[in-house]
């Protein structure tokens, strides 16, 4: 609908126009109730009152059933409280859930619905669009209380018969297909979810389906007027009554369909200069096609490499201890994706069989299917040539699918689940066997150590398998390659911070990289040790490309728009930053503290230092750059990298510690 107010009474009301005003009144309205009745599913799902999850041992004493022994129940808060107890990583993954399980999801929804009424003059445009822009980033995060419990429906599922049957996962079934007599006893544990966590998933569902639209409405608002798209104010009834409308006026014509990256609407890295008169392709030209060609290929990579994936398996777990030579055969085991999947829909035998079959296409929606239609959707909006009103409905579709693509969350989750679980496994077996696994703990340990290592009623032991780190490196190239499908897909350009909101922004960044940080440094040794590599190989490689991600961003940006001043400074900048400011004052700071830090670094350290610094000497002084330098310089920091992995410091730094005893 056209608004019947004159051009500059509409830019007036404009100002004062929400986001409701561009559309029917009804429609406003349901967005508001529905999202009043997400905050009001989260706080029931989040009560104390309701159970999340509940670990459950089903026990059979000669065939014959006994009830249920229900144990460790999981709420929000009893969530926090345990992991947080489990220490290392505990500490991270507890934080995790009490903000984005406990208290993002009320920030998100009622900051949602305060940028759906607010007018500009009280929530600027631009402000709004970064609060929405948030939202739908993080949204997603909410789900790491649910993926939790995902993975611990995989870890705590076991089925054991005392005692244990030789060549059978389940004796009591195999007594009765032989006619023989069933064993002692038959035990089956099993985490049952209850109806916290399904309110919580789909209060979290329900969430991400109402800020993909919200923010798709921002978005309409921000298109041009002659958009196909485009939405006026709706207008008053009795302005409509009392001033006839006037006849619109036809809009500009519109360039013909072509590719998103060779669109001629907007100035960008995308845009395809002219061919010169002389026929060649000028620099500019050449570099969009290689950044176009470098997208595409991202995509289809990140596509490839994710369906590789999903099938080999991600992880294993090891069920060690007592129950681990109970278990025999069946203790130790390895899940792909798709077994993650596929084992949901027997991980809780006690639940309504729909619950779980709803939890498994739950799962395969996000996990496996969101993924992979995202690669494609940005893949195909990246190379086909789309009308202005295509792009714009595509990119909503995009938004929802990115919004309900939680595999990076899923990735992050395993890795601090799985180093934690052995931890969660001893509260749980503490908890149900009610004080006695101590006990029998010690007896093993003094009179059976030889027989069932390690001595405990139960150990889980975990590792990482090669498909999840391709899944990983997967999700690294193809999400970054997607956001940029996305931002092309915007209409207008983003408006640039002033300067005091960029200094506001840099103080509360710098303060959450300090309190990071120092959960980071807290917890690196215990994460080292977890995964078996090498702690200076985590702080030397791994670290640095955390911690200075925004530096290589930025580097990389600048080398892309051809400005190899501005990404050499950046590079070498930073080093230099690290090395004459950054390594002394930390020397400085450790001397204040009393601790032993000095610049007395050890010969490997010292080699690799002057190894780097030659390479780069050798490179900078030409003032020219071609691929095959670049290439050098990367395989000499993967030679590093790989030194750092399998180099043993232990004998190095016993003589260096004994040095700076003597010295102190």
């Amino acid at each position: 609908p056209r608004s019947a107010l004159p051009i500059g009474d509409e830019e007036s009301a404009a100002e004062d126009a929400a986001i409701v005003d561009y559309y029917p009144l009804w429609y406003g309205r349901l967005l508001s109730g529905l999202l009043l009745l997400n905050i009001g599913l989260f706080l029931l799902a989040n009560s104390p009152l309701v159970v999340g999850a509940l670990v459950r041992a089903n026990v059979s004493v000669a065939g014959a059933p006994l009830p249920p022994l229900n144990s460790f129940q999981f709420t929000l808060a009893e969530s926090v409280i345990r992991f947080w107890r489990t220490g290392g990583m505990g500490f991270l993954l507890s934080s995790l859930i009490a903000v984005y399980s406990g208290v993002w999801p009320y920030v998100k929804l009622s900051l949602t619905l305060f940028c759906l009424w607010a007018p500009p003059r009280v929530l600027p445009e631009r402000r709004r669009n970064a609060m929405l822009g948030v939202f739908e980033a993080m949204g997603k995060w909410s789900l790491i209380d649910s993926l939790m419990i995902f993975i611990l429906m995989a870890a705590m599922k076991m089925d054991f018969d005392i005692p244990p049957a030789d060549g059978a996962a389940n004796a009591t079934a195999a007594a009765h297909a032989t006619g023989a007599a069933p064993p002692v006893a038959s035990v089956s544990v099993e985490v049952m979810p209850t109806g916290g966590i399904t309110l919580f998933t789909l209060g979290v569902v329900l969430s991400l389906v109402l800020t993909a639209a919200v923010v798709h409405m921002h978005k309409t608002l921000r298109l041009p007027h002659h958009h196909p798209s485009a939405r006026t104010l709706r207008p008053a009834p009795a302005a409509t009554r009392a001033t006839p409308s006037p006849p619109p006026s036809p809009p500009p014509s519109l360039p013909p369909p072509s590719p998103l990256s060779g669109r001629t609407d907007r100035t960008s890295l995308s845009v395809m200069s002219p061919r010169g008169s002389s026929g060649s392709l000028p620099a500019a030209g050449r570099l969009a096609r290689a950044y176009h060609a470098t997208v595409a290929a991202g995509l289809v990579w990140a596509l490839g490499a994710t369906v590789a994936a999903f099938q080999p398996p991600i992880f294993a777990l090891g069920k060690r201890g007592l129950l681990g030579v109970a278990l025999g055969e069946t203790a130790v085991n390895s899940y792909s994706m798709i077994d993650g999947a596929l084992n949901l829909l027997v991980a809780s035998p006690s639940s309504p069989e729909w619950l779980m079959r709803g939890y498994f296409l739950l799962y395969s929606a996000m996990l496996l299917l969101a993924p992979l239609l995202w690669y494609a959707g940005s893949l195909l909006v990246w190379v086909v040539p789309l009308t202005p009103a295509a792009r714009h409905d595509a990119g909503y579709w995009l938004q929802l699918l990115y919004s309900f693509n939680v595999l990076e969350v899923y990735l992050v989750c395993m890795v601090l689940s799985l180093l934690q679980l052995d931890a969660m496994a001893q509260q749980i077996a503490g908890e149900m066997s009610q004080g006695s696994c101590e006990a029998a703990s010690q007896v093993l340990e003094d009179h059976f150590g030889d027989l069932v290592q390690p001595p405990t009623c139960l150990t889980l032991a975990s590792g990482l398998l090669s498909a999840y780190w391709l899944l990983l490196a997967a999700t690294l190239v193809g999400i970054p390659a997607g956001l940029v499908v996305a931002r092309r897909l915007e209409e207008e350009e983003e408006e640039e911070l002033s300067f005091r909101q960029s200094t506001v922004a840099l103080a509360l960044l710098c303060a959450a990289t300090a309190g990071l940080s120092e959960v980071v440094v807290g917890s690196i040794q215990g994460a080292a040790a977890g995964a078996k590599v090498p702690l200076a190989f985590v702080s030397t490689i791994l670290l640095p490309i955390v911690g200075n991600a925004a530096e290589h961003a930025s580097a990389v940006m600048f080398a892309v728009r051809n400005k190899p001043d501005l990404a050499i400074g950046v590079a070498v900048g930073s080093a230099t930053q690290i090395t004459l400011l950054g390594f002394p004052a930390s020397v400085l700071a450790a001397w204040a503290y009393g601790e032993p830090l000095s610049l007395d670094m050890l010969p490997f350290e010292t080699a690799c230092l002057v190894l780097t610094i030659l390479g780069v000497a050798t490179v900078l002084p030409s003032g020219r750059s071609n691929w095959l330098k670049g290439l050098t310089l990367i395989s000499l920091y993967v030679v590093i990298a790989l030194a750092f992995l399998f180099h043993d410091s232990s004998e190095t730094r016993a003589p260096a510690a004994a040095k700076h005893k003597r010295l102190g």
